[in-house]
This record gives C-alpha cells, sequence and structure tokens, in this order.
C-alpha cells in the first residue's frame, strides 16, 4: 500500500510540474497575444491619424484654388469697385478662409517678384527672357504655395528669367 502511495505521490507531482507547463505555456500564449493586439491598437491609431491628414491636405488643396480665384478676382478689381459693399464682403470672406488655414497650421511660403528661385518652394511653370534681370530671379508669382507644420502642401507657381 505504501508503493501505490508512492506511486500516487509521484503521479501528483508530475500531474503538478505538467500543469505549471501548461500554465506557463498559456501566461506566454496570452501575452504574446497581448502585445500583438497593443501593436494592432498602435498601427489602427497611425493609420487613422494618417488618413485624417491625407484628408486634411485634399481638403486645403480645394480650399487654395477658392483663394486663388478670389485674389485672381481682387487683382482684377480697380480702387473704386474695391470700395464697394459687396466687394469688401467677398474680400473679408477670402481674410476669414485664410485665416481658417492659418488657425490650421497652413502658412504661406513669402514668394515676391525679384527672389531667387527655389526648386524646393518653387515650381517654374514658364520661362521668360528679360533684359537686365538675372536668370532663375522671380518675374511673377502665378499661384501662392503653402506649407503646413514644415510639409510642403503646394509649391508656389512662378516665372522665371531665363
Amino acid at each position: 500500500m505504501e508503493a501505490k502511495k508512492e506511486q500516487t505521490k509521484e503521479q501528483i507531482l508530475a500531474d503538478l510540474e505538467e500543469c505549471r507547463k501548461q500554465a506557463d505555456e498559456y501566461l506566454q500564449g496570452w501575452q504574446r497575444e497581448r502585445a500583438d493586439a497593443q501593436n494592432v491598437k498602435k498601427e489602427m491609431r497611425e493609420y487613422a491619424e494618417a488618413l485624417a491628414q491625407h484628408t486634411r491636405e485634399s481638403l486645403f488643396e480645394e480650399l487654395f484654388s477658392v483663394l486663388d480665384n478670389l485674389d485672381r478676382a481682387e487683382s482684377a478689381l480697380n480702387e473704386k469697385e474695391k470700395q464697394t459693399s459687396v466687394t469688401q464682403g467677398f474680400l473679408y470672406i477670402a481674410r476669414q478662409l485664410r485665416d481658417v488655414l492659418a488657425r490650421h497650421g497652413v502658412r504661406e511660403i513669402p514668394t515676391e517678384k525679384c527672389q531667387m528661385f527655389d526648386p524646393a518652394i518653387h515650381e517654374a511653370v514658364q520661362e521668360v527672357e528679360e533684359e537686365g534681370m538675372d536668370p532663375g530671379t522671380i518675374l511673377e508669382v502665378l499661384e501662392k504655395g503653402y506649407t503646413r507644420e514644415g510639409k510642403l502642401l503646394r509649391p508656389a507657381k512662378v516665372t522665371v528669367v531665363k
């Protein structure tokens, strides 16, 4: 009977060791799954942020076209026309739109006539010969360029001296 007890005790110890191994295996599996779940959450946050960023930039691009047209309309007005209440309303809307973009971190690239062309922030859409001006000098700004948080959203479109 004593041998039977020992065998039972040995069997119990073996079963206990097997249970410990299984518990360790389950714990390691759970830890791997938890790490995987955290990685998936992180990837989903990053994906959502990238999608939101892309959506914002797409919206900004469309708003830039509206601003371009408002700028063209304003430049076509004479001083008397600029003083009418309707025109003042449209000019206010353009200012308001620029303010909205500024609150979202969008900055206009300062580009002026006689400035040197910089391919990092300008896009030459036309080259012309101009007496008395250095090659690579900006002759005219056709469309303003914009950045956001140091990222180029749209280069300024310019005419450059050959």
